[in-house]
């Protein structure tokens, strides 16, 4: 008997993909696939590969590479798109003579590994390495494309490479090489928050000791501390490489020959629900796979890693692979372009759903904001971040300290908000259009900045034609679940549907548990319009076909139980996005105001309130008055102005002219100059809850305000005082949401008029006007809305007169919409107080 005496098998991608087909039943020994099934399944065995990458750091694709630094550069980005330099291998050398500036031949001691059209860098004198091309090597002279910009003396070190490096998977360790000699130094690892606390990043105090590597798609990006002092260094890392795609059927799979067997049977898995592969077939293929990949990554023992290559599945791709594993269409077929649309926007739902699962590590990246003397609050919209991880306090000379986060109620009962010093504190409230960053103190330094880490918006897809805002190894997730989003639009059968739902939540949670980092969520702005979700939730309970248009009554009756379902949502909690901060302004011996609604009391949100002072005295019966200052105050805005006899008298303002306002009704009695006045543009919407108050002693001109937290009370507490008109300064409310407007009781009864109440509120959530209506929801709401509208549908067009309704598939529904509201309610919970502990309900507040 004799041996081959080869040892170098590895099949093609045909033999692969025949036989996983053949696997399933698709094809019989000897046949072959139609060109268009031959696609499809070269496609989810991409999918496949690229799913595998989280599987581990496999041995076979770990390699080595060095990226050349600059003086003063701290970070690098790595990836055939980047703009520094890293490479697989090099060749060093160092130049023979001096070069002048300007310069383009340049002598060196040895050509050896020099090729035209290779990258060259030359160390200059000034410290810094210049980049240019090779354009001919003629003995020891090297001819560059570009010119020295400065001199370069016999001596300097150069270094020229072929090919880019593509950007890592991970980076396992790295050394920094000194390129005179060859020495090398470990560097020390760090986490994304150590690297971020760090103060003086770009200071070039070099070599480098320390590196923190972040994965960011297209190019990954090395970060080194402290920066380097020249490029006399560089640093060689130990990494991993992504797995190749597979682009055709001559090529063959970026895997080792053992692990072959587990690639064709996982192969034949993955395709099964394409092909309606009989169950008892299905589950002894998937255990088979399952022990075939156990063995293989047994011997592939080294770290976890994973994977964002560049594999470039297109959107439509995705879409018509859910499709097909849905039933939506036959696996020969290719979908329609009202069914691809439909799935569209599915996948967007998801996508945006998927953001309340928790901060990915691709989406956080690094943001500034610039200071104002004075200014305790800043906006920031374009664009938005959905959650602060971090945030430092860099002074103008590079110095950063960390700030300290604060919950709302933290922040909402400092007195003196406005108060100036250095900021040491923080809190940042994620509204539906904007963020909000508050410091406190105020800053009294502008020359000073904020630098947070934050959470970035995961993009939607607009487009067939955009690329996806995931890394690889998330495609065979999000193809997964969205054929599993589609199961019940499309009547998939229920062992089919839960077979889709099962593989969805495994490749989630094998992705999930590679995205490790801080949770987070999403508010970005998906454009859902509200007729898509309507359509959607008409689809998903089956009240129209996949492919039909919705008629306009049954759009109409789904307007109306989609706003009656945003009402009694009001009741699930306080929603984070609809809490705002409100004035109420007092009058001697009043003890009732009503809020909301038509009412002559004087209340408004706090945003929309100032207050000023009068500059000269008003006679009483004057028509108007003349302020310190009028900025924010037009005509229509209401007035009040604090009169000498105590009381404040309120009217509208009819013209502004500069700081003279013309008054709508005269004043009863006189003003006298210095007297205090407030204006707001909107009266107050009644509230559904105000859980916290505090008093607002309103200061003389020129003073801060102080606000003391009021203590609340409940009905019966209320009720049982025996004098409520008892005068004297009020510590306690009670506040009763009545129908029309809401009533605060306020105990004692205000004994003057120089304080107002302030307290964080719920405002009701805006109901749809109309078809053109913007959601009053954050993004990651949607999702939720949509099926819970289904399922609030679901009775009218699937009961008793409707023989074809699916209890088993209303079950589904049912239970995919209340995991949806569970998600989006887990997010909606503010940071614990360090002040009032832990709290109860959505928003982290006890009754």
């Amino acid at each position: 008997m004799t041996t081959s005496g080869t040892a170098g098998w590895n099949p093609g991608t045909v033999s692969i993909v025949n036989g996983a087909l053949r696997l399933i039943g698709a094809i019989a020994s000897g046949e072959t696939p139609p060109d268009n099934e031959f696609q499809d399944a070269l496609d989810a065995l991409n999918g496949l590969i690229k799913a595998w990458q989280v599987s581990g750091v496999h041995v076979w694709t770990q390699t080595e590479a060095t990226v050349f630094l600059q003086p003063g550069q701290a970070r690098y980005a790595i990836g055939v798109a980047g703009t520094d330099h890293a490479s697989e291998t090099y060749a060093a050398t160092r130049s023979s003579a001096g070069a002048a500036a300007g310069a383009a031949v340049l002598p060196v001691v040895s050509a050896a590994g020099l090729t035209v059209g290779d990258t060259i860098g030359v160390a200059l004198d000034d410290g810094a390495v210049f980049w240019s091309a090779i354009a001919s090597v003629a003995g020891s002279s090297v001819t560059l494309t570009g010119a020295l910009p400065s001199q370069a003396s016999a001596g300097a070190q150069v270094v020229a490479y072929a090919a880019p490096f593509a950007r890592p998977l991970r980076v396992i360790g790295a050394r920094a090489v000194t390129l005179a000699t060859g020495a090398e130094t470990p560097l020390i690892p760090m986490s994304r928050l150590d690297y971020a606390n760090l103060s003086g990043k770009t200071v070039p105090n070099g070599p480098p000791a320390q590196y923190f590597y972040d994965p960011q798609l297209g190019s990954g990006v090395l970060s080194l501390f402290p920066a380097p002092s020249n490029g006399l260094t560089a640093v060689t890392f130990t990494c991993q490489r992504p797995l190749q795609d597979v682009a055709n059927a001559a090529n063959t799979a970026d895997v080792p020959q053992e692990w072959v067997s587990a690639l064709r049977f996982a192969l034949a898995v993955e395709l099964a629900p394409e092909y309606d592969c009989p169950a008892p077939r299905f589950e002894m293929l998937k255990a088979m796979a399952a022990e075939k990949f156990a063995v293989v990554q047994k011997w592939d023992v080294e770290g976890e890693g994973t994977t964002s290559s560049a594999f470039a599945q297109p959107v439509y791709q995705i879409i018509a692979g859910a499709l097909r594993l849905c039933g939506g269409c036959a696996p020969q077929n290719l979908p329609t372009w009202g069914q691809v649309e439909n799935a569209r926007y599915s996948l967007n739902a998801v996508i945006q759903g998927w953001q309340a699962n928790g901060i990915h590590v691709w989406t956080q990246t690094e943001m500034t904001q610039a200071l104002t003397v004075g200014q305790a609050q800043y906006t920031v919209a374009s664009p938005r971040p959905l959650r602060v991880v971090g945030m430092r306090l860099v002074s103008a000379s590079g110095t950063e300290t960390p700030l300290i986060p604060m919950s709302r109620l933290d922040y909402a009962n400092l007195s003196g908000k406005t108060v100036q010093g250095v900021p040491v504190q923080f809190f940042y409230d994620p509204q539906v259009d904007s963020g909000i960053i508050s410091l406190y103190p105020a800053p009294a330094d502008a020359t000073a900045t904020v630098h947070f880490t934050a959470q970035r918006q995961l993009l939607g897809v607009q487009t067939l034609n955009d690329d996806l805002d995931f890394p690889p190894e998330w495609l065979d997730a999000l193809r997964l679940t969205l054929a599993w989003r589609l199961s019940a639009e499309y009547g998939t059968p229920p062992e089919i549907a839960q077979a889709l739902k099962v593989q969805a939540d495994e490749a989630l949670a094998v992705v999930q548990r590679w995205d490790v980092e801080a949770q987070g969520t999403t508010t970005y702005p998906f454009g859902q319009p509200l007729y898509q979700m309507i359509a959607g939730a008409l689809r998903l309970c089956g009240a129209v076909g996949p492919q039909d248009v919705p008629r306009l009554g049954l759009v109409e009756n789904a307007f109306t139980a989609l706003n009656a379902m945003v009402q009694a949502w009001q009741a699930s909690g306080i929603h984070v996005w609809a809490e705002e901060d409100v004035t109420v302004f007092l009058q001697p011996g009043q003890i009732r105001y009503l809020l909301g609604g038509a009412t002559t009391d004087n209340a408004a949100a706090t945003a929309g309130t100032g207050l000023t002072w009068l500059a000269a005295t008003a006679a009483a019966g004057a028509s108007g008055v003349t302020l310190a200052d009028a900025a924010g105050i037009a005509a229509g805005s209401t007035l009040g102005v604090w009169l000498d006899a105590g009381t404040v008298f309120w009217t509208s303002v009819t013209a502004v002219a500069g700081a003279v306002l013309s008054l709508g009704a005269p004043l009863p009695s006189q003003a006298s100059g210095g007297a205090m006045a407030a204006s707001y543009a909107a009266a107050l919407v009644r509230p559904l809850r105000m859980p916290a108050g505090r008093r607002l002693v309103l200061a003389a001109q020129g003073a801060q305000p102080i606000e003391v937290p009021l203590v609340p009370m409940s009905r019966i507490d209320y009720a049982n005082l025996p004098n409520k008109a008892t005068p004297g300064t009020v510590t306690q409310f009670f506040y009763d949401p009545q129908l029309g407007s809401g009533v605060l009781n306020v105990w004692p009864a205000p004994s003057d008029a120089r304080c107002a109440l302030r307290f964080t509120a719920q405002r009701p959530l805006t109901t749809f006007a109309g078809l053109d209506s913007a959601p009053d929801f954050p993004d990651e709401w949607l999702a939720a809305l949509r099926w819970n509208l289904a399922a609030e549908l679901w009775p009218e067009y699937n009961g008793s007169a409707r023989p074809g309704g699916n209890p088993g598939q209303y079950a589904l529904l049912k239970q995919e919409a209340a995991a949806k509201l569970l998600t989006a309610q887990g997010w909606d919970r503010e940071p614990q107080s360090v002040l009032f502990g832990a709290g109860m309900g959505p928003a982290g507040r006890s009754g």
